[in-house]
């Protein structure tokens, strides 16, 4: 018994291993056998019946679901790339790609796949020359092609989902002007929106027309300041960010789930709904020479997933109120902005109520001026880099 123990943990792997192997190999064969029925249904179809851009559908066989992913894009005459982005005016071809994929499937041999071309056709066969084509491109901010993107046209209520070129076509279209549209939850346009169109896309009449459709995953990013533990932000202090696309400006509060457009949770607090591009996070309304701010590069894919930690340098003023009996506490105390570039009439902060001791008020790089109730002289101070943790004394009357 002890050697059959010996014998039998020794060959345990070995057997579960081929078990294993003979359950992948049972897996790709029934996928083999879906696809081959896929691609020959797409090759005994007219070209133009072929549904264009992205359909994917599943079927379960022996237990196992099976993803089966087809692709039909057009293909330029003499071109070797997407129709978006080519420069041809006409479409001879459509090819059709299959993919089929499973869960658990090794990793390492990819999917099974196949491809057909098909010619489009002349004549009754082939597309109606008083009418056009228009290609739209959705890529990211790296330019690199956004597939599984459902993209509205209008008129015409037509959507077709781009596949691995970020293409979708639309074809035999009326000549005219078309709106196309994406809105997908976990994606934003490039004016941090989830729903982004590119408007006045010309079709004519046989002819291939292009746009481009600025689409990626959203990002968001931790918003935080380096004022020290303890120090009060203002109520109503608000961040304010702005990037290539984007002219700066102050984020609107989080409302509601899903997130559809750029907003704060809190300040300081996680930004949400940001395009993936090179932004500048900072605080207050005013523009200083030496301004209370940050860039944060949201490119890397690796972000969607992670949000970073972007952290603006602010001030912190130790604020006192002081009478004859000394430090008091409960009093409010006001900070206002000087004017300056950006900021005409100044901004105004107040602190509601003091420490005994004192407060640290965090505030944006700038010059302050700080005053409370029977305090008959005001205190300037200005924050910056240089001077980041001032103290602020004001005498009271009573």
């Amino acid at each position: 018994m002890a050697v059959f123990t010996v014998l039998l943990a020794a060959s345990l792997p070995v057997l579960l291993s081929g078990t294993a192997a003979t359950r992948e190999a049972v897996q790709r064969t029934a996928a083999s056998d879906l696809l081959t029925r896929q691609i020959e249904a797409a090759r005994g179809t007219s070209a133009l019946a072929i549904p264009d851009g992205r359909v994917v559908t599943t079927q379960v066989v022996g237990g196992t679901t099976y993803t089966i992913t087809q692709d039909a894009n057009y293909v330029s005459m003499g071109a070797t790339d997407s129709v978006c982005a080519s420069s041809s005016n006409s479409l001879a071809y459509k090819l059709v790609t299959v993919k089929v994929t499973w869960p658990g499937m090794d990793p390492v041999i990819k999917p099974v796949r196949a491809d057909s071309l098909r010619a489009v056709g002349v004549g009754s066969d082939g597309f109606d020359a008083t009418r056009g084509t228009l290609a739209v491109s959705v890529v990211g901010a790296a330019g690199a092609p956004t597939e599984d993107v459902p993209v509205t046209l209008t008129p015409g209520n037509l959507t077709r989902t781009t596949g691995s070129d970020g293409c979708a076509v639309f074809s035999s279209l009326a000549p005219g002007a078309y709106t196309a549209t994406a809105s997908m939850p976990g994606y934003t346009g490039s004016l941090n929106t989830q729903t982004a169109s590119v408007n006045s896309l010309g079709v004519v009449a046989a002819g291939v027309r292009r746009g481009v459709l600025l689409y990626d995953t959203v990002r968001s990013a931790d918003v935080q300041t380096d004022a020290p533990a303890g120090a009060v932000v203002p109520p109503g202090l608000a961040i304010r960010a702005g990037d290539t696309y984007t002219p700066e400006g102050t984020l609107p509060t989080c409302a509601g789930t899903p997130v559809t457009a750029a907003c704060a949770v809190a300040t300081p607090g996680l930004v949400r709904g940001l395009f993936p591009e090179t932004w500048t996070f900072k605080v207050g309304s005013c523009s200083e020479a030496a301004p209370s701010q940050i860039g944060a590069d949201l490119r890397p894919a690796a972000l969607a997933l992670a949000p970073p930690t972007v952290t603006i340098p602010v001030a912190a003023v130790r604020v006192d109120v002081r009478t004859t009996a000394g430090s008091q506490a409960g009093r409010a105390v006001t900070a206002t902005h000087g004017s300056g570039p950006g900021c005409p009439s100044g901004e105004t902060w107040t602190l509601p109520s003091t420490a005994s001791g004192g407060t640290w008020l965090v505030l944006p790089y700038g010059t302050w001026t700080f005053t409370s109730a029977n305090v008959a002289v005001p205190v300037t101070v200005t924050v910056g880099p240089s001077n980041k943790y001032p103290s602020v004394t004001l005498a009271a009357a009573a």
